[in-house]
């Protein structure tokens, strides 16, 4: 799963209570986006979902074809 970090929360923003809030944020502060391993609401229930959330994939813009067009 991809997480990034919710709007106007910088990565120093989340606190080091554990080994894994404190990767979370070593990562973070290098990269907009982490591929994790762990479920969203597994880190939810550590508290980190006050400062991360899921990275969806981009939206893919529909271009609609007038007929004649190739």
């Amino acid at each position: 799963m991809k997480i990034k970090l919710k709007d106007g929360v910088s990565a120093s923003d989340i606190p080091k209570v554990s080994g894994v809030h404190k990767v979370i944020s070593s990562i973070l502060s290098n990269n907009s986006v982490a591929d994790v391993e762990e479920s969203f609401s597994q880190l939810a229930n550590w508290g980190l979902d006050e400062y991360i959330e899921e990275a969806g994939s981009p939206k893919k813009k529909e271009v609609k074809k007038e007929k004649g067009d190739k």
